[in-house]
């Protein structure tokens, strides 16, 4: 049964995600991403603090390297690079594993209960087991097209769990 937790609309997450980077952020109504995609590039776990899994971040290359780049105020090329590749550089990894942790504030507030990140996988490194349900059995689902100003646009989905 789904606990009564925080879910984020796009203004949350555009001024949580400009604070983060330095850059204006514009959230909007997007596509929705499966774990199976071939553009897949970071997926977040959060969980509740007994453990149980409370919500999936699902993201594409573009978010991923976008994100990542500009966290460390790097060139949109960096980004772009990894879209080309399909590949998230370590550097990219790191940072897209950051701004997925701070994003957990997304799913907290006062008097709900408290959900924190618990991992990262990056494609083509699957969910872990106890996480693959939650992308077919979820209560709320979010999709969201990311613009941060001077890099390619991405996709993040933000799926709560059952």
């Amino acid at each position: 049964m789904a606990r009564d937790m925080e879910f984020p609309e796009y203004d949350a997450i555009s001024d949580l995600l400009s604070m983060l980077l330095g850059k204006k952020v514009v959230c909007k109504k997007g596509r929705e991403l499966s774990a199976m995609g071939r553009d897949i590039g970071a997926q977040g776990v959060y969980v509740f603090d007994d453990g149980e899994i409370a919500a999936l971040a699902l993201t594409d290359m573009s978010f991923s390297g976008s994100t990542g780049a500009a966290l460390s105020m790097l060139n949109a090329s960096v980004a772009e690079q990894a879209v080309r590749s399909g590949e998230l550089n370590e550097m990219l990894q790191e940072n897209i594993q950051e701004v997925l942790n701070i994003a957990a504030s997304w799913f907290n507030a006062p008097y709900r209960p408290h959900v924190k990140f618990r991992e990262q996988s990056v494609a083509p490194a699957p969910l872990p087991d106890d996480a693959e349900g939650v992308l077919f059995d979820y209560d709320r689902r979010l999709d969201i097209k990311v613009e941060i100003a001077g890099y390619p646009a991405g996709s993040i989905s933000l799926l709560e769990a059952a």
